[in-house]
């Protein structure tokens, strides 16, 4: 059984999410059955999984009350949206500041992000054979970063060190770049002039939740029957993380819509 002296801050962050949720499908809904260009409809993909990630949260919710170890399913969805919003916001640093103009410095790195399911691909179904051709190069090898950087805007890449060239990237590669961008007010983080502080201060917030969030996704001592020690502030502890990370994630897709759909 639960052990929450207050049920009401849980009801609070119900309530929380159903007002984002509304938010976020009325942006879908907007653009049902149209064609958009591709800088829209990645921001649409964030917007969508973020929606339905979140119902799946305010699902869960209902039984935490009663039984708190529903949070191990709650906090592993929450490190799929603080990991969506360093993905998001990460993907962003290679717009240029011109909304309307190519962006095909963004289209080459949703690309060569692509390339870590088919390297997993290759792994566990032993061959290139499923790889579309676009993602080989003349070795029929896997493109790196840099290979599918090779019509891309040096100035909207940056630096080697803030232009991460793994396989794999790590949340503090994507944490690091877009700091990088909003500390000098780079392309698109150009447009936040007034709002770059409070930016910054979300992505600080999704680095660091997301390491939290990461201890429930792998097993530890505290995730596990054992803690049925914790205290009753820890589990609030732990709630306040969940509605800290879904207060940023919404304000940061609100701040962008701004910026993708005018008309909102």
């Amino acid at each position: 059984m639960g052990r929450f002296k207050n049920k009401i801050f849980v009801d609070d962050i119900i309530i929380y999410i159903e007002k984002n949720i509304i938010f976020l499908e009325k942006i879908i809904i907007q653009h049902n059955n149209k064609e958009v260009e591709w800088t829209l409809s990645t921001y649409l993909d964030f917007v969508s999984r973020t929606k339905n990630n979140l119902k799946g949260i305010k699902s869960l919710l209902n039984f935490v009350p009663n039984d708190e170890f529903y949070l191990l399913p709650i906090n592993s969805i929450m490190r799929t949206i603080s990991s969506d919003m360093l993905t998001f916001s990460y993907l962003l640093t290679f717009l240029s500041k011109e909304i309307n103009f190519n962006q095909i410095t963004f289209k080459n790195e949703l690309d060569s992000i692509a390339t870590e399911h088919y390297f997993l691909i290759k792994d566990l179904k032993d061959g290139n054979h499923d790889i579309p051709s676009f993602f080989l190069n003349g070795k029929n090898e896997i493109k790196n970063r840099k290979e599918f950087h090779a019509t891309s805007d040096i100035n909207i890449i940056g630096n080697n060190y803030k232009f991460p060239n793994n396989i794999f990237l790590s949340e503090k590669s994507k944490f690091e770049r877009i700091n990088y961008f909003i500390e000098y007010k780079l392309g698109i983080y150009y447009l936040l002039t007034n709002e770059n502080c409070c930016t910054k201060k979300h992505m600080t917030d999704f680095y660091f939740l997301n390491k939290w969030f990461t201890q429930f996704y792998h097993y530890n001592y505290f995730n596990s029957k054992l803690s049925l020690k914790k205290s009753n502030e820890i589990y609030e502890f732990e709630l306040n993380q969940i509605y800290k990370c879904i207060d940023s994630s919404f304000i940061v897709l609100k701040v962008f819509s701004n910026i993708f759909i005018k008309s909102l």
